[in-house]
């Protein structure tokens, strides 16, 4: 294995552990093609301008994954999938700034494919 394949599986462990922290329950996660269910996301906020990070769809109705410091102060989020899909309807649902997690909700999740 690579040293980045290495680093991937260990971020990737360590966010969904502080999801499961942060949810306050265990998640079941099916991680057989985890490369289709990374989304892009970019938000604008007053405070911090333009912000560009990556997450993950998990669980069921389009639940999403990423780190609190982009989606911080948000007054607009847009997300795009693997296949470059624009979604627009977006909230975010949960914050956890100490652990650096966010989950977003999607309102358009149509055929998003989750961990």
């Amino acid at each position: 294995m690579t040293k980045s394949g290495s680093s991937l599986r260990k971020t990737r462990s360590i966010l969904i552990w502080a999801i499961m922290i942060s949810l306050g329950r265990p998640i079941l996660i099916n991680a057989t093609e985890p490369t289709e269910s990374v989304v892009t996301i970019y938000a604008e906020s007053n405070r911090f301008g333009s912000a560009q990070g990556t997450g993950f769809v998990f669980g069921e109705g389009g639940k999403i994954a990423t780190a609190y410091h982009v989606v911080q102060d948000a007054t607009r989020l847009e997300i795009f999938d693997n296949k470059r899909r624009s979604m627009t309807d977006i909230r975010i649902e949960r914050v956890d700034p100490k652990r650096d997690v966010a989950v977003l909700k999607v309102g358009e999740a149509k055929n998003l494919p989750s961990l």
